[in-house]
């Protein structure tokens, strides 16, 4: 399906990032515990978690007072709170980000179809309807879901719909100076009938123009070595 070049064309990229407190003994083994081996990584934790036996005792006093105070009065106290009411102090966080991944790239294009004539009235009908149909599910086929005993349960279940693939086109090759998409998955299509405010019809009834909203969201992220591509 060919249609013109949208006014809207944009994309974006969202990294998730998360502050993450830290204390001194689980930053200190983190920091410790790098390594390309993996068996090497777990040496190094248990080595730093060793030097840090002179935190033990304070933290099971830390414990003790917690559930004392926790059966006698139901009250729930954390490390901090029995720290910062016996000494004054508290774990110092060592807040850092952290990264949690990307986010699938989501984009919608806005259409205003006006059709000169009948013939043009039909292929835009059926552009609307291509649209509809492959974002919807359908039934599942008498042989998608059947036991060995041959029970059918094809009533049971729906079939996905289908994907796309969006191409922003210059010519006839993939335009360099715009945003590519991987395959696509069709999340919203909206249908105006009336886009100028006003219903108009031709005499057969076809309306004089319509406006298509479509939504998509990619279904796989975009990785740092494709950034050339994508």
């Amino acid at each position: 399906m060919i249609l013109y070049m949208p006014e809207d064309i944009s994309t974006g990229y969202k990294a998730n990032w998360t502050g993450k407190a830290f204390s001194n003994i689980g930053r200190d083994v983190l920091a410790t515990a790098g390594s390309d081996d993996f068996n090497e990584m777990a040496q190094n934790a248990l080595t730093t978690l060793g030097t840090a036996t002179n935190m033990l005792i304070p933290n099971a006093g830390n414990k003790a007072i917690r559930e004392a105070v926790s059966k006698i009065t139901g009250e729930s106290l954390s490390q901090n709170d029995v720290f910062a009411s016996t000494r004054g102090v508290i774990l110092n966080p060592n807040v850092e980000l952290l990264f949690n991944g990307t986010d699938l790239r989501n984009f919608s294009l806005n259409y205003k179809l006006v059709p000169r004539n009948t013939t043009e009235a039909g292929k835009i009908k059926n552009i609307i309807d291509a649209f509809r149909r492959n974002m919807l599910p359908s039934f599942a086929k008498s042989g998608d879901m059947t036991f060995s005993e041959g029970t059918n349960l094809a009533n049971n279940f729906i079939r996905t719909p289908n994907v796309c693939k969006v191409t922003f086109m210059r010519g006839g090759v993939r335009n360099p100076d715009v945003p590519q998409y991987k395959m696509c998955a069709i999340t919203n299509v909206e249908i105006n009938y009336t886009p100028d405010g006003t219903y108009a019809t031709y005499g057969d009834g076809t309306m004089a123009a319509y406006g298509l909203a479509l939504s998509f969201q990619e279904m796989k992220l975009i990785f740092a070595d494709e950034v050339d591509k994508y």
